[in-house]
C-alpha cells in the first residue's frame, strides 16, 4: 500500500491550497497547506505516474526504446 502512495510523492513544484472548510488549527489559524504529492488534476500528475510506471517496467526487464515506448 505504501508503494502506491509513494508514487504521488514526486511533485516537483510548490502548490499552496486553502484549508478545508471546518478545519481550524488554533495554533496556526491563518496558515495554508503545501501539497507534497501529485494530485489528480495537477499538470504534474501524468509525469509522476509515468516516472513510476517506467521505473516498474525497467525493473521488470523491459527496455526503453528511443521513442519512449517499452
Amino acid at each position: 500500500m505504501q508503494e502506491e502512495l509513494d508514487q504521488f510523492a514526486r511533485l516537483k513544484v510548490w502548490r499552496l491550497v486553502p484549508r478545508p472548510k471546518g478545519f481550524v488549527n488554533k495554533k496556526y489559524p491563518d496558515h495554508v497547506y503545501a501539497l507534497d504529492k501529485a494530485l489528480y488534476g495537477l499538470k504534474q500528475a501524468p509525469r509522476a505516474w509515468y516516472d513510476v510506471l517506467s521505473q516498474f517496467l525497467i525493473e521488470s526487464g523491459f527496455i526503453q526504446s528511443t521513442f519512449l515506448i517499452f
